[in-house]
């Protein structure tokens, strides 16, 4: 049992060697007594048997701590995982023990950090994390670099010093907020908010995750423009296939106002003057000067920029008449008969006539193309009420359209015509507006015929 202890601990050793030297002292004690020569040579042997393995027993212990205070400070300097050779089974080799551990452990915590690190520095996202009292308590490298601060600059200050006024935290949840930078610039972002949990699944503190929206907004804005110049482009497009007919159309008035003039000339010339005839030709003549007013409104009405164009409350009639004068002509010389059904009164919708009026218009244009080798061609307009939506069909003496066409009929760039003789906007487009209307388009698929149906929101009004 004695030697069990003295293997397996120091503070056995120690009562060892105190209990050795007592009973050395006693032996001594009695020997001096009996016989005092053999008591030194006694005394000299146990003295040099005792201080030989005090002085192993006291190197060994001062060997094994020197070697693990230097295994303790080269992990204080971070040189990774240390590990002591020390193979004892007393107190210093429990300590030794510990020690082992404890370094494996602080290695993987030191690699899980790095790699926590890594992710941080990663993240193109800013990361701000708010305590308890929602002062700023870490940024990542991302929201240093946007924000221009560092993270000393913003640790212990209040979030509202990156909004430049008091939030309340549910600010930041799934919404769209304003940052500003050290220097003042004022940036768009996204952000989401999430809590912060300790060990004890206890809330201490906020995450903030913003993303910058700079480089969408611009997008966007890159993608309005472009839209609204392809929009334009295939106004004037359709314009100009109209415009030969346009021409005509203003030209035979003016004609007839210039014989109408030499016809009241003559009147004039004659005696007595006939007042009558006089009036029945201003009468004409006024006739033929609204047609040509109308005409050209008709033309500054379409060809105006589409952000320019309000939206009011305009009879769907008054629509479908502004449209054909613009096409009469080329309905008239492709030999295409245009029927318009008796419009309801109560017809009415709150919307942009000019837009309205290029969707008319591109589907005429594209029903005249389609029919131009048919004989006897048609376009037919009709409106029906169905509570409160206006239902607007337009159909042309076309078959109907296959299937597997009509589910591609919509997407922008696709187009049936030949190559070089159609973009593949113009329903595109026409889609885009009639969904800016909070209406639909669509083709009727039971019709023997190609009709394109369009349903638009009633006014209010009526």
């Amino acid at each position: 049992m004695k030697m069990r202890l003295f293997s397996h601990s120091l503070k056995s050793k120690i009562i060892f060697f105190v209990i050795a030297l007592s009973l050395t002292g006693i032996v001594t004690s009695f020997f001096f007594i009996q016989r005092p020569n053999l008591l030194l040579f006694i005394q000299g042997i146990l003295f040099v048997i005792i201080a030989g393995v005090s002085i192993h027993f006291v190197l060994q212990i001062t060997r094994d701590l020197s070697t693990l205070s230097k295994a303790i400070k080269a992990v204080e300097l971070g040189h990774g995982t240390i590990q002591t050779n020390i193979n004892r089974q007393d107190e210093i080799g429990q300590l030794a023990l510990a020690f082992n551990s404890m370094s494996s452990k602080l290695q993987t915590t030191t690699v899980s950090k790095n790699q926590l690190t890594d992710i941080l520095g990663s993240l193109k996202e800013l990361l701000i994390v708010l305590d308890s009292s929602e002062m700023i308590e870490m940024i990542n490298p991302s929201a240093s670099k946007v924000l221009g601060y560092t993270q000393d600059e913003l640790e212990g200050q209040k979030i509202s010093l990156l909004t430049g006024h008091p939030n309340m935290l549910s600010d930041f949840i799934d919404s769209e907020i304003i940052l500003l930078t050290k220097s003042g610039i004022a940036i768009p972002f996204s952000t989401n908010l999430s809590p912060l949990m300790d060990s004890q699944h206890q809330i201490r503190g906020m995450i903030i995750v913003a993303c910058d929206l700079r480089e969408k907004k611009q997008m966007q804005t890159e993608l309005a423009n472009e839209k609204a110049i392809v929009l334009q482009s295939a106004k004037l497009a359709a314009l100009g296939e109209m415009a030969a007919g346009i021409a005509h159309e203003i030209n035979t008035p003016l004609t007839v106002i210039q014989l109408l003039g030499d016809k009241i000339k003559r009147i004039c010339t004659k005696s007595p003057i006939d007042l009558v005839k006089i009036d029945e030709s201003l009468g004409s003549l006024n006739n033929t000067i609204g047609r040509i007013a109308k005409i050209i409104q008709g033309l500054r009405t379409f060809a105006r920029n589409d952000k320019a164009a309000p939206h009011e409350d305009v009879p769907i009639s008054k629509i479908i008449d502004d449209t054909l004068i613009l096409c009469q002509e080329k309905c008239k010389k492709m030999g295409v008969e245009v029927i318009v059904d008796n419009v309801p009164e109560a017809a009415i919708i709150h919307g942009s006539s000019v837009q309205l009026s290029q969707v008319f218009l591109n589907l005429i244009s594209n029903a005249i193309d389609a029919n131009a080798a048919t004989s006897n061609p048609w376009i037919k307009f009709s409106v029906t009420l169905k509570g409160n939506r206006v239902e607007i069909r337009i159909t042309d003496s076309g078959p109907s359209i296959p299937p597997h066409v009509a589910a591609k009929l919509f997407h922008p760039f696709f187009t049936t015509k030949e190559v070089g003789k159609g973009t593949g906007i113009g329903l595109s487009i026409s889609k885009n507006i009639i969904d800016a209307h909070q209406g639909t388009i669509g083709l009727d698929t039971n019709s023997p015929h190609t009709c394109f149906v369009i349903i638009l929101p009633k006014s209010t009004v009526c």
